[in-house]
């Protein structure tokens, strides 16, 4: 029993040297992006659709802004809280088309970029 004090003092001797879980540097705010269709074909239309996951409950969305192969994207709220933006294909260009979006909640502006 002797020896099990002197561990356990020992163990609760070094517990203060123990470096404190870390803190996140980066809360990068949690979204889901889909297009529809999911692959969509040069010269047509889609849909982008940005929906709120995870922590965003506590946070919410409260605007979406972005372009889409350097158009301006017009992002609507819907029933479900989700943002959705009508966009075009260039019929010409890359095999992929970059989409920024500029995504705001509590006065606060996250860019992403996406190909």
């Amino acid at each position: 029993m002797r020896q099990f004090g002197r561990r356990l003092v020992l163990l609760l001797g070094a517990w203060p040297l123990a470096a404190p879980p870390a803190a996140a540097q980066f809360d990068a705010p949690a979204v889901v992006v889909r297009t529809s269709p999911v692959t969509p074909a040069r010269g047509r239309l889609g849909w982008i659709e940005v929906v709120p996951s995870g922590g965003a409950v506590s946070r919410p969305l409260h605007r979406v802004e972005g372009e889409a192969a350097d158009e301006p994207l017009h992002f609507s709220v819907a029933p479900n809280g989700a943002f959705k933006a009508l966009f075009g294909l260039p019929v010409e260009g890359p095999d992929s088309v970059e989409l920024s979006l500029r995504l705001e909640r509590e006065g606060r502006t996250d860019t992403t970029l996406l190909t």
